[in-house]
């Protein structure tokens, strides 16, 4: 699952530049302009296809504020090949705040929070309360929650795009045929690369993310199926009509590739008003709330 330095190489020699600076993160702003830079690298590659395709992926990520989304869940160790049937619920919106709740049928084994840069993460089996930041997991590459909070907003897993908030340049490279778009970060001198997306030879989708982390480490990846695609007026024609597009099935694996989270959508339902106190874990009568980036400096599992 790592990618090797020869393919990064190939990614970075043949490397085709499409700058969307203004384009992707000014899409709210109507005085926004796209700059935009390309070559051909290959005979595969359309250069006015893809452009149309990162159009229609950008703005049906802007389309959805929030979301509400019944989950099906697989969790996988394949270090002891064993697999967990589960299921759970997830809240979103916008801003990046998030809830999941993760049940094994009605026992609760996991309910966890982003909120206004905080997380809060409750293992009621364990009775262990913990509370720190979004930063404090970012900075713990090696912990298992460090991809979702990479990663794990409402738009990253449902609604993937090839930007960030901070996003300063998007690079393409066509690989078998297909686009690779990396998204670079400018926090410093130097650009980093954060995300790197395989996008779909025939519709405008996400079908791969691989998340690189504060040190440009890959930290994981999230993989996209069985898109339920958009059939506005389908009405009774279609056996599930939606009017946006989205993956039916999100897996994130960690770099490693010993563990993986899959996530298969039951319903999903957007722009729905959700309350942020809906979007934060409550305390437990009388648990103690133990500090996150204490924890995470131990090196040990949350879970153990």
């Amino acid at each position: 699952m790592i990618p090797d330095s020869n393919r990064i190489a190939r990614r970075w020699v043949c490397a085709v530049a499409l700058a969307c600076v203004a384009g992707a993160a000014g899409v709210h702003a109507s005085t926004a302009e796209a700059s935009t830079s390309a070559e051909v690298a290959a005979p595969q590659y359309d250069r006015e296809k893809l452009l149309k395709s990162l159009d229609e992926i950008d703005s049906r990520r802007l389309s959805v504020e929030t979301l509400v989304a019944r989950l099906d869940i697989v969790l996988r160790d394949k270090n002891k090949d064993k697999e967990h049937a589960l299921n759970g619920a997830y809240l979103g919106d916008k801003d990046g705040n998030l809830r999941l709740r993760i049940k094994h049928q009605e026992t609760l084994l996991l309910d966890m929070a982003f909120h206004e840069g905080s997380v809060d993460l409750l293992l009621p089996r364990k009775r262990r309360y913990f509370r720190g930041s979004v930063e404090d997991l970012k900075k713990a590459g090696g912990n298992e929650l460090a991809l979702l909070a990479h990663a794990g907003t409402a738009h990253d897993l449902f609604f993937p795009r090839p930007w960030t908030e901070t996003a300063f340049e998007r690079r393409v490279v066509i690989e078998n045929g297909k686009p690779v778009v990396s998204v670079l970060e400018m926090p410093g001198v130097f650009k980093r690369r954060v995300r790197s997306y395989q996008l779909s030879s025939e519709h405008a989708v996400a079908t791969r993310a691989d998340i690189f982390d504060l040190q440009s480490q890959f930290l994981g990846a999230i993989r996209f199926e069985d898109y339920r695609f958009k059939t506005p007026g389908a009405g009774e024609a279609a056996e599930r009509p939606t009017d946006l597009t989205y993956p039916g099935r999100v897996t994130l694996a960690t770099a490693s590739d010993k563990q993986e989270l899959q996530l298969d959508v039951q319903e999903l339902i957007p722009n729905v008003p959700i309350p942020l106190e809906k979007l934060r874990v409550p305390v437990p009568e009388g648990m103690q709330i133990r500090d996150l980036a204490e924890a995470l400096q131990t090196g040990q599992s949350l879970w153990e």
